[in-house]
């Protein structure tokens, strides 16, 4: 995969808003996005709905405990596309969209959305979301409310590659501080949170800084990092998975090895004869 040069790691940055309970999480994505349109083939409306998607879901991560992970899961019959986005708690994931041509920006989708949680090596649960002339604007806090059932919102910058997750806090015993709602917040910060996307800050320090000045306390941080496990041996794997394989259908001309491209990194693993036992 090739990499965006002279560009800080994205970063997921945790703020709180003691005075009004509410937990922001801010995704600096412009690394992130940069690399993505350097690996993949998509162009003009594509490229933006793909860059959409991710920029939306990606907060997503901050709900993670350590060594837990998810899948994000999109299958989508009308239009037809297939979206797929595995994170970590480490801040590592890895993430397409087929076809690899994929060229619309749909406003809505017909499908179904899987959201697989890996808790820990033995305990994993999955959400399933059926899609109906689905707002894609809305997909994210759908996902939220029914997976997760929290009262949380995403809102995504039109002019930069950021993002945010805003989350009305839990009361804490019987104690209530705020009782204004997700909506009311989301109205009296709107303004706020537009100016800082609008000035496309990628420097750790600049974004802490903003939020201060808008009277949020900063939490903590984590780098967003592209990272896919793809091995030769996995390849290997999901070949003989299949059932009924058959030597004349994968090596076609009589050829004694064929290449295969992970669909995530691009990388390419050329298998032969002897590495299936065949």
């Amino acid at each position: 995969m090739e990499k965006s040069p002279n560009l800080q790691p994205s970063k997921l940055i945790g703020f709180v808003d003691n005075k009004n309970e509410f937990l922001v999480h801010f995704l600096e994505g412009q690394k992130l996005v940069t690399d993505l349109v350097l690996s993949h083939e998509l162009e003009n409306q594509g490229l933006q709905f793909f860059r959409d998607l991710i920029l939306s879901f990606m907060p997503i991560m901050s709900f993670l405990k350590p060594r837990e992970g998810f899948g994000l899961y999109i299958d989508s019959e009308a239009p037809f596309f297939r979206f797929k986005l595995e994170c970590n708690s480490l801040g590592n994931f890895r993430t397409l969209i087929l076809p690899k041509n994929f060229s619309d920006f749909p406003k809505k989708i017909n499908g179904v959305c899987r959201l697989a949680k890996l808790l820990d090596k033995e305990n994993s649960y999955t959400t399933l979301i059926e899609l109906k002339d689905q707002n894609i604007e809305e997909l994210s806090n759908v996902i939220l409310n029914k997976s997760y059932q929290i009262q949380a919102s995403v809102l995504l910058s039109e002019t930069s590659d950021q993002a945010l997750l805003i989350m009305k806090l839990p009361p804490i015993g019987n104690i209530i501080k705020s009782h204004m709602s997700l909506k009311e917040y989301l109205m009296i910060r709107q303004k706020d949170f537009h100016e800082l996307f609008n000035k496309s800050l990628n420097d750790i320090e600049q974004i802490k800084n903003e939020f201060a000045q808008l009277d949020f306390t900063y939490l903590n941080f984590k780098d967003i990092t592209f990272h896919c496990p793809c091995s030769k041996e996995r390849m290997v794997e999901n070949l003989l998975l299949l059932k009924n394989i058959k030597t004349e259908e994968i090596f076609e001309q009589g050829r004694d090895s064929i290449d295969i491209t992970c669909d995530y990194c691009l990388k390419v693993y050329p298998i032969s004869k002897s590495d299936l036992n065949l």
